[in-house]
Formats: C-alpha cells, sequence, structure tokens
C-alpha cells in the first residue's frame, strides 16, 4: 500500500484534522475524492458539509488563515461554531463527521508559523508528499 492510500485509510477514522503537505494539491484532491471525500472551498461549504457527514477536503491556497484555524481547533470537540466579522454570520455544525484533511505546500505552511499559527499542535495525521 502507498502512503496516500495508508494515510487515507487511516484518516478516515481520525477525530483530528489531518495535514498533507505537497507540491501537487490536484493529485492529493483527487486521491481522496476517489476514497468519497468531498472538495469545499468556503468556510459555509466545510462546515455544511462536515456537518451532514461527509469526510472532507480543503485544499488551501492561502489568504486569510484565522476561520480555517477556528475551525481545526474546534474539529476535535465535534461541534463547530465560527463567527465571520465581515459578514456578520455565525456557521454552525452540532456534530461533525471524522475524515477531514487540510492540503497545503510546505512553503505556505512556513508562512503560517511565521504569522503566529501553530498548525501542528492542531492537526492529527500529517502527510508530505
Amino acid at each position: 500500500m502507498d502512503r496516500m492510500q495508508d494515510f487515507i485509510q487511516k484518516q478516515a477514522s481520525q477525530r483530528e484534522a489531518g495535514l498533507i503537505l505537497t507540491t501537487d494539491a490536484v493529485a492529493a484532491v483527487g486521491s481522496l475524492q476517489s476514497h468519497h471525500y468531498v472538495a469545499v472551498s468556503t468556510i459555509a461549504e466545510l462546515v455544511d458539509t462536515v456537518g451532514n457527514g461527509h469526510k472532507t477536503v480543503w485544499h488551501y491556497h492561502g489568504g486569510d488563515f484565522q476561520l480555517l484555524y477556528s475551525f481545526i481547533a474546534q474539529y476535535p470537540g465535534g461541534m463547530i461554531e465560527l463567527f465571520e466579522p465581515q459578514l456578520g454570520i455565525t456557521y454552525r455544525a452540532a456534530q461533525v463527521a471524522p475524515g477531514f484533511v487540510m492540503i497545503m505546500t510546505p512553503e505556505l505552511l512556513a508562512e503560517l508559523q511565521q504569522q503566529g499559527y501553530d498548525v501542528f499542535s492542531r492537526v492529527g495525521l500529517t502527510l508530505q508528499l
């Protein structure tokens, strides 16, 4: 079994968010989608998808990380409540499904760490491709 298949198999039952560090996010997202992960690109989609029991993947491209960081911090607890101050919207999920994976480049992770986000303390399984 290759590393990606092993990661997918183990991540499906994890309560913590998974992290894949790669420069080929398209291939990683495709691998996860072939295992019934739903790709999302907004916080609203993310909260709705995990709240409806689906394994979910987010390819983080950059930009404001605060809400996504709050999501991965709350995710292991099984309930999500995020407030988007610019829109005045609160996103809620009373119960979340296991199997959330975030994908980003190693360079982007380094930038986030420089900004003070301790991503590794908030995620579980991590795979570098």
